[in-house]
């Protein structure tokens, strides 16, 4: 599993989805994005070759404050496994900026 976060890669996973929620659908087709579609999507992105040095952070991300990047919480309940018993590893997805500039490029197996 590969471990994913960065503009080229949690980006574009939750801009698939988001998006198409507040846009109009032109095809019709709305698809319900929730954290199993998120683990899915991960996945699939996991066992895609490396696609190059990540772009420049979004200005959003990159300007924001120490006080703004710590109010965003991150909720354990969702982390990948979650629902594992006894798990020794808990894997928790998060968008880069602030301490974490480019995205995590580490395979474990």
């Amino acid at each position: 599993m590969a471990a994913v976060c960065g503009s080229s890669g949690i980006a574009s996973l939750f801009s698939q989805a988001a998006f198409a929620a507040e846009s109009d659908i032109a095809d019709g087709k709305i698809v319900r994005f929730d954290f199993a579609g998120l683990q899915s999507m991960a996945q699939a992105l996991a066992k895609k070759p490396w696609g190059g040095a990540p772009g420049p952070l979004p200005d959003t991300l990159a300007n924001l404050t120490p006080q703004a990047y710590n109010s965003i919480q991150y909720d354990a309940a969702h982390s990948l496994w979650n629902g594992v018993a006894n798990r020794q590893l808990d894997i928790q997805f998060f968008h880069v900026g602030m301490g974490f500039r480019r995205r995590v490029t580490h395979v474990f197996r």
